[in-house]
């Protein structure tokens, strides 16, 4: 997995650090799993070298995606203001998140 957001401040783009959480969720919203909680800034690694990437461990509890689950991604970030899509600087358009997935047959 990798994950890179910015914030819009006024003069330039910043990386917005915080804590980010994976939630797995069936679709009627009533059995909920917490997948993975990392810091931003443990998966800032290389967007297309997948070997920089954090490796996402294989849920036993409650391990099939189906067709109508939820994988929810909650950022609580460390500033107090709030999160503006980055329009401006050199980080215009750079919000990325990467999450692989494993396709059962």
């Amino acid at each position: 997995m990798h994950f890179a957001a910015y914030d819009d401040t006024a003069t330039n783009s910043v990386v917005e650090d915080g804590s980010l959480r994976l939630v797995q969720r069936n679709a009627q919203g009533t059995v909920q799993l917490v997948v993975a909680e990392y810091r931003t800034e443990q998966l800032r690694g290389s967007v297309s070298n997948r070997q920089q990437m954090v490796a996402l461990p294989e849920q036993t509890q409650f391990p099939v995606v189906g067709e109508d689950s939820i994988l929810e991604l909650q950022l609580k970030p460390d500033a107090a203001d709030s999160i503006v899509k980055t329009a401006i600087g050199t980080a215009a358009g750079l919000d990325i998140w990467n999450i692989p997935v494993t396709v059962y047959q």
